[in-house]
This record gives structure tokens, sequence and C-alpha cells, in this order.
């Protein structure tokens, strides 16, 4: 960091950063915990539940895996082919940084230590990504993400159920999102008419989405639930939120939508790059003219 920052300043930290503080190299890790160091690190109900999609129920999956291939190895060298699937290779990463580090003199061993690895991580995650902050955000009302994973017995086996995923599918009213939606009007809008206004080259499938869903919702934002906008415009969503909290810096590894969420949002957007040597990339909310250009 460029100066010192107090420890009342808050800073948002995304889905991508809390997955890195997790996953990602040891220099990577340090990285991160240096730059929360200097702020009140808070983040959201739908990162929150996106940890969980992408990490937990990934976990959920290589234990499947494990009793499905017969043995670490063989699950190992599953997920390394599975890792060129264009549409598997996200989770086929997660899943080989989860096997990585694991020990033992036998294949069995290691399987056994894997296991318990992924049993500890799935009981004990939503506890240790709340623990990593300062504040949980709960301004979204999101009721997926604030569901833990579940340990259910069923034909003498352990079955780990991560939760619900979808607010469409939750009953009438247990969702808030549209209640927050609907407070969220002015930003929301903000963020309409900057995209219509970007040319289409510069924008991301994501963004072309999030533009879609803020046509959609425009004149009704209380029905936003209806359209699952947690698993569907997730950036969207967790950039309203920081800005609900009033987090002025936001703290991510995905830049791609970012740079523009953050710029009409008036926030900082600090960017962790993928190489754990490397510094922050530090965009000013005060002075958008110095930030790197949009691709």
């Amino acid at each position: 960091m460029s100066s010192p920052k107090s420890r009342t300043e808050l800073l948002f930290a995304d889905t991508s950063v809390c997955i890195a503080r997790l996953l990602h190299a040891p220099s990577q890790r340090k990285k991160i915990e240096a730059t929360w160091a200097s702020y009140r690190v808070v983040s959201g109900l739908v990162s929150r539940q996106e940890f969980k999609r992408r990490v937990l129920k990934d976990a959920k999956y290589l234990i499947d895996q494990l009793d499905t291939k017969g043995g670490f190895e063989e699950t190992f060298h599953y997920m390394n082919r599975l890792r060129t699937n264009k549409f598997h290779s996200r989770r086929a990463s997660i899943c080989i940084s989860l096997m990585a580090g694991v020990t033992g003199e036998s294949d069995g061993d290691k399987a056994d230590r894997l296991r318990a690895k992924l049993h500890r991580l799935l009981t004990t995650g939503t506890a240790m990504f709340d623990a990593w902050l300062d504040r949980l955000v709960k301004e979204s009302g999101c009721e997926c993400g604030r569901a833990n994973v579940r340990q259910v017995h069923r034909r003498d086996r352990l079955i780990y159920e991560v939760g619900p995923e979808e607010c469409s599918k939750l009953p009438e009213g247990v969702c808030a999102v549209g209640k927050f939606s609907a407070t969220q009007r002015e930003r929301a809008k903000a963020v309409l008419d900057y995209l219509r206004a970007l040319p289409d080259e510069k924008k991301t499938n994501e963004l072309r989405e999030i533009e879609r869903y803020l046509a959609d919702t425009e004149s009704a934002p209380e029905m936003a639930g209806k359209h699952d906008p947690c698993l569907k415009v997730g950036d969207l969503l967790i950039a309203l939120e920081s800005a609900a909290a009033g987090a002025k810096t936001f703290y991510t590894m995905n830049s791609r939508e970012s740079l523009h969420l953050c710029r009409v949002l008036g926030q900082t957007l600090i960017i962790r790059p993928i190489d754990g040597q490397a510094e922050d990339v530090i965009c000013p909310g005060n002075d958008p003219g110095s930030w790197p250009p949009f691709k």
C-alpha cells in the first residue's frame, strides 16, 4: 500500500479474494493478509453464498469422486483431465488445490487424510469465512448465503447438504434480495445507464447479463428474487452490497467486471494479481483517469 490506512476504513473483500486466501499459494495468502491488516474487512452474504457454491460444494464433490474413483491418485489424475474441459476447469482447479499438500505412506492413507481435510472444511468452512471478517454484511438479505452446511445420515452414509442456490425456489418472502434491490434503485440505474452507453466490444458476457437483468427488473426491483440474481449476476449484487455497507474500497482478483462497477459506484478498487509475488494494483476512487484501460 502507498500509505498506511486506518483500521476504521472499510474494505470489502469479494469472493475471489476469500477463495484465494484459503486455496492459493502461501505467497498469495501473505499478500492478501497484509492488505487486510490495514482495514476493517467486511464481506457479504452473496460472497458467502458464492464461497459455499464454489469451494464447499466442490469439496463435497471431491469426497464423492474419491469414493467413485477408488483412491487418491486416480482422483488426482481425473481432476487433471477434467481441468482441460472449459465447462469444468474451475471446479477441477479448486479440487486440485484442495488436494495440494496431502501426504501419506500409501494411496489409502492419502485418501483418508484428504477425506478428513474435506470434512473439516465442510463442517467449519462458513464459520471460518465469517471469522476472517470484522463484519459480515447482511444488507442484501440473501437467504441462500445465510445457510450453513448440514450433515445428514442417509442409509449409513454421511451426506453434506450445502444449501439452496436459487432464490426463486425458496418459499415466498424468505429471500429478501428483492427488498434490498428496491432500496438500490439509484445505484442500479447508474450502473444500467453506464452499461447502455458502454461499447459492446468492451462488455464481458457477465456485464451483458447484468445489463439484461437490470433492464428486466428496472420497473419492479422488488421482484428480483424471481430472477435468481445471486446465482446469475452475483458480481452486481456484491458490488451493490459493498456500496450499501459504506465500503469505499473494494478488493478483488476479478478486475474485468469490477473495473466498471467500482467506477460507477465511486469506489477505490484494489486488484490482487494472480501472481502471488506481485503487488496490489490500486485504482483510486478519486482519480479514475489513472486506472488501467478497460479491456
